[in-house]
Order: structure tokens, then C-alpha cells, then sequence
């Protein structure tokens, strides 16, 4: 089964915007193809988008290889595969259980690829902060238990139903809770980034970014200093920065952030507009015009 590029708050994606209309166009063109099982269509619309853009998105590598494989295509399948292990695709787990690539499943090669991706994910583990790690993942999961069902509360319920209004007085206590606990870790140890926690390096930014204003300035140089020094995706420092432009009623400079007007959702304002996803793609972040179609949103940049 392909894997669906799913947003949790909001979706990071990595593209270059030089060529970002048509890798996504590709993109797109490819996923379609998919669904109607024109699976070598599919295939070739992936390797049109990958050769618009050098830095291929591990989840499309894989994709791509679903398709080569749901078309019979057993080497080029492998060789996508593992080109997505190699941009950063590590769910060996799903690699096994995954229907689509069923014709590799009993394969030497893919059974290798298996074996090395779970002992390489071993030994980087080891190095972890197993404790903190597993902290961690009990936080993101309080950050987002009330909030994965504040949409279906608001279109359900009405934004001033009691219903609605009480889902957040409880995630704004656990989000309370979140932001103590945080805080201390960050005093402990830094911010807790790739070296310390793995994949878990970005819990502590989606705390920061759900706190008030005055924590979010106070954490946005250490947030800062961990994108620098790689502990932390640009991306989501990006979020940070638009998140307090747009509460000190300035304007934001990635388009990350989306607001409510007249029951619909809007794009706050952006500085320089034009050039806004150029500086998206400086941070890792796709198109403005594909991220904003998560809340129904049609947008196209301004030429001036």
C-alpha cells in the first residue's frame, strides 16, 4: 500500500521550489495513475518528478517503488527502495507487511536490505537516550489527543458548543503539563535533538509551539541553535518564527499559518509574498499552493 502523505498540524514536506510546480505535478499525475491501477504509468510519472529535483522525497522513493513492483518491474523496484533507505526511509516493519511490494518480499536482496536497515537502526538507537525517548513519545502523545479531533468537534458541534469548548480546556491542561516537563528537559540537557532522542527530536518544538507567546520567545534562539547545528528540521523552526510573527501581528515569511475568517479558513498575511516559497524551499518546505489545499484552500502566488 502506498503511504499517504499525512499531515499531523501541519504537513513538511521536502522539495525544491525551483522545480516544485512540476515535481508536484508529477507528483500528483503519479498518485492518480496509482489509484486506477495503471501502475507503470504511475511507475514512470515518479521518475518524470524525480528527475525535476535532485533531493527526492524519501515517502515518494517508496512510493515509486510500489508502483515498479505492482507493475512486475522487480529490479527497478529494489533499486527505488533502497533509494528511499538512503534518503531516510527506515519503517522495515512495513517494508514486510506492505502488499504492494509483495513480488520483493522473497527476494535475497530485499531480505538483505532488511536485515542491514534493522541492525544500522539498532546500533543508532543504542546511542539514544532510551529513557527520555520513551518520555517523549508520551508527551506528543498528549499534545495531539485532543487536538486530531478539534476539526471534526468544530464542523460536528459548532466552535461555541460546549462540546468544543471543553475538548480544549482539556488539552490546554495537558499542553500546561507538556510545557513544565519540557522546559525542565531543555534545562537538563539542551534541546533534546536528533543525537539524544532520534525521531523524537521534534516533540519539544511542537510544545514550544502550542505554549504562549512569551515561552515561544523565550525558546526561539535555543530552537534556533538546534536547526543550525541539525538537531532540529529548518522546517519546523519555520513554524516558530511565522507562529510569533503572527501573534505579535506581524506578518508571517513562510505561510505556515492558517487562520479563521467569516467560518473559512485563510492564509495570514506574508511578507513579500512573491517570494515566499523560495524561502520555503530554503527550509525544506513544499509549495504554498500544496500545503494550503489541507484546509480547502485554492492559492496561487502573487507575481508581484
Amino acid at each position: 500500500m502506498k503511504i499517504k502523505q499525512t499531515f499531523i498540524l501541519f504537513l513538511l514536506v521536502i522539495a525544491s521550489t525551483s522545480y516544485a510546480q512540476s515535481y508536484y505535478d508529477h507528483i500528483a499525475t503519479a498518485d492518480k495513475l496509482y489509484e486506477e491501477k495503471k501502475y507503470k504509468a504511475s511507475a514512470k510519472a515518479y521518475e518524470e518528478a524525480f528527475k525535476t529535483d535532485t533531493r527526492k522525497s524519501p515517502v515518494d522513493l517508496y512510493n515509486s517503488a510500489c508502483t515498479w513492483a505492482l507493475a512486475g518491474k522487480k529490479s527497478k523496484a529494489l533499486k527505488n527502495l533502497v533509494m528511499a533507505t538512503e534518503s531516510g526511509y527506515t519503517n522495515t516493519k512495513w517494508m514486510q507487511e506492505d502488499k504492494d511490494l509483495a513480488i520483493l518480499q522473497g527476494n535475497k536482496k530485499f531480505k538483505k536490505l532488511i536485515t542491514e536497515l534493522d541492525a544500522k537502526q539498532a546500533a543508532f538507537e543504542a546511542t539514544l537516550n532510551q529513557p527520555l525517548v520513551k518520555e517523549l513519545k508520551e508527551i506528543m502523545e498528549k499534545d495531539q489527543r485532543h487536538r486530531k479531533n478539534a476539526r471534526e468537534y468544530r464542523e460536528k458541534y459548532g466552535q461555541d458548543s460546549d462540546e468544543y469548548k471543553n475538548l480544549w480546556v482539556q488539552q490546554n491542561e495537558l499542553d500546561s503539563l507538556n510545557e513544565l516537563r519540557v522546559v525542565e528537559i531543555i534545562n537538563e540537557h539542551g534541546y533534546p535533538g536528533k543525537s539524544l532522542v532520534g525521531k523524537q527530536s521534534r516533540v519539544a518544538f511542537f510544545v514550544i509551539q502550542h505554549a504562549d507567546l512569551e515561552t515561544q520567545e523565550k525558546y526561539l534562539p535555543i530552537l534556533k541553535a538546534a536547526a543550525e547545528k541539525g538537531e532540529l528540521q529548518y522546517s519546523s523552526l519555520a513554524l516558530l518564527i511565522d507562529r510569533v510573527n503572527v501573534r505579535n501581528d506581524r506578518k508571517q515569511i513562510y505561510g505556515t499559518q492558517i487562520g479563521m475568517e467569516d467560518g473559512k479558513y485563510i492564509i495570514s498575511p506574508i511578507e513579500d509574498e512573491k517570494n515566499v516559497n523560495k524561502r520555503r524551499e530554503k527550509v525544506g518546505l513544499g509549495p504554498l499552493e500544496h500545503y494550503v489545499k489541507h484546509w480547502g484552500i485554492e492559492y496561487t502566488v502573487p507575481n508581484e
